[in-house]
C-alpha cells in the first residue's frame, strides 16, 4: 500500500492500447474464471498480460491487487484501456462474464453467488494485506473448484500462497510469473517453494499459453 502511489504514478507513462470496436463475449458466462493475485509490481505485470488477451477470451478474471482504495478507480481505467476485455472494479450485484476482469475492493470480502454475480461483506477491519488474496482465491475456488486458474504475479509477502496451494488441492490450476521478471519475487518464489506451480512464463506468455488454452477447449 505505501508503494501504491509511486506504482500507480509510474503506470502514467504506459501507452494504452486500442479498445476493440465490439465484443460477442458480452453477456456469456464463462467457461473459466481465472484469479490474478499482485502486489509490488503489480499493475504493469497484469497491465502486459491483458493486453495480450483478445476480446472473445472465454475465461473471465478476478483481480486482487495489493493497492490503496484511493487508486483503484485509476488502475481500472489504465488497465482497461490497455486490453481489449473489460475492466472494472467489481460493486455489489456485477454478474462476472466472459471476456471481463473484475478487480476487487480492498476493504470487503470478494465472492459470487451460483449466478456469477458479485457478493461483497461487510467492510473489514486489520487485514494484514488488503485485499486478501488468500481469502478470494479460497472463496472462489469452494463455490468453482476445478474452473478455477490462479496466475500470481510480483509482489512482496505470503499473501496468496495459502490459497494458491487450497486451490490447487481442489483440481485447479496454479500458474506464477516468472520470478526473474517480477519486480519482487517474494509471491511467487512462495508459490513455487510450496510446490504444484503448472506453468511459469512472463506476462507475455502467460497470455498466450491461456489464450491457447481456452481455444483448445472452445474447438473440444
Amino acid at each position: 500500500r505505501h508503494l501504491a502511489g509511486k506504482i500507480s504514478g509510474a503506470d502514467g507513462d504506459l501507452q494504452p492500447r486500442p479498445q476493440a470496436a465490439g465484443s460477442d463475449s458480452a453477456g456469456r458466462s464463462p467457461d473459466s474464471i481465472g484469479i490474478l493475485g499482485a502486489s509490488i509490481g503489480g499493475p504493469e505485470a497484469v497491465r502486459s498480460f491483458l493486453s495480450g488477451l483478445p476480446a472473445d477470451l472465454s475465461a473471465a478474471f478476478i483481480l486482487a491487487q495489493h493497492i490503496g482504495s484511493e487508486f483503484l478507480d485509476l488502475m481500472a481505467s489504465q488497465l482497461d484501456q490497455a486490453t481489449e476485455l473489460t475492466v472494472r472494479c467489481a460493486q455489489e450485484g456485477d454478474r462476472l462474464e466472459a471476456g471481463q476482469v473484475l478487480i476487487v475492493p480492498v476493504d470487503r470480502r470478494f465472492n459470487l453467488d451460483e449466478y456469477n454475480r458479485v457478493v461483497l461483506g461487510e467492510p473489514l477491519e486489520s487485514l494484514r494485506y488488503s485485499p486478501c488474496i488468500d481469502h478470494v482465491m479460497t472463496d472462489i475456488c469452494d463455490r468453482y473448484a476445478g474452473q478455477v486458474k490462479v496466475i500470481i504475479f510480483s509482489g512482496m509477502a505470503s499473501d496468496g500462497i495459502a490459497g494458491a496451494e487450497h486451490v490447487i488441492s481442489h483440481g485447479g490450476e496454479v500458474w506464477v510469473q516468472d520470478p526473474d521478471t517480477c519486480v519482487v519475487s517474494s509471491m511467487v518464489d512462495g508459490a513455487l517453494a510450496a510446490g504444484g506451480v503448472a506453468y511459469t512464463g512472463n506476462p507475455a506468455e502467460l497470455a498466450v499459453r491461456l489464450t491457447e488454452l481456452c481455444q483448445t477447449e472452445t474447438i473440444e
